[in-house]
């Protein structure tokens, strides 16, 4: 299950898998727009420019959900 994890950050999320109670890290990340959040992959530009594709979202949660339907 993919869940969000706050960093230290304030203008951006992780995207993390949940694998049996343990968090583990995927290079997908949720970046704070203006007034909106977007999808973004932090080790290929090809990957980031599919999910950047997959549109703005007026939440974190419902970025998240956007990348479960589309993984």
């Amino acid at each position: 299950m993919l869940v969000l994890a706050r960093g230290i950050e304030d203008d951006h999320y992780w995207v993390v898998h949940e694998i049996d109670g343990t968090l583990e890290e995927t290079p997908c990340r949720i970046e704070q727009g203006s007034d909106r959040y977007r999808l973004s992959h932090t080790d290929d530009s090809f990957q980031a420019d599919l999910v950047f594709g997959l549109g703005a979202f007026a939440t974190a949660e419902a970025a998240v959900a956007r990348l479960r339907e589309f993984l």
